[in-house]
């Protein structure tokens, strides 16, 4: 746990208080400390800290804090464990996407578009010109957008 502030037991301390309340205070903070090191990670929070644990070790190579050869396998160990966890979030969104977006969502979408294009919902029909204020007005307002469309469209072979 980063702390960026002064904590209260060391506020304590420094003010001369009760060593009684400092220590109180600083058993409070550390078993803080230990429920948030005991909370699953999700995975966004584990790819940053991986992340940060290879800037770190990068940096430590490069001004030599490190033996070179433990810590560059240990980097290597690291990168990989984040490359698998950008794989399985890619493959979960991906699933995801695949879920919402059947070939009968994405047919029924895809005509609801066209036939707002054709309306002349986005600029004026016929003229190419493109009103993309209301594109993406018309997009946050439905819930998924256009580039997701052409996606399954791809996807779907439609």
């Amino acid at each position: 746990m980063t702390r960026h502030f002064v904590s209260d037991s060391e506020r304590a301390w420094g003010e001369g208080g009760d060593m009684r309340k400092v220590f109180d205070l600083r058993s409070k903070e550390l078993e803080a400390e230990a429920k948030e090191a005991r909370r699953p990670k999700t995975t966004t929070e584990q790819m940053t800290e991986l992340s940060r644990q290879i800037d770190y070790l990068s940096n430590a190579i490069v001004e030599g804090y490190q033996d070179e050869s433990g810590a560059r396998a240990e980097r290597k160990r690291l990168m990989d464990e984040l490359a698998e966890l950008r794989a399985k979030v890619q493959a979960e969104g991906r699933a995801a996407f695949l879920a919402e977006w059947t070939p009968e969502v994405t047919a029924e979408r895809r005509k609801a578009w066209n036939d707002m294009v054709r309306a002349g919902k986005f600029g004026a029909a016929g003229s190419g010109r493109v009103d993309w204020t209301a594109l993406r007005n018309q997009e946050s307002e439905q819930g998924w957008t256009h580039k997701a469309l052409l996606e399954a469209i791809k996807h779907h072979n439609l």
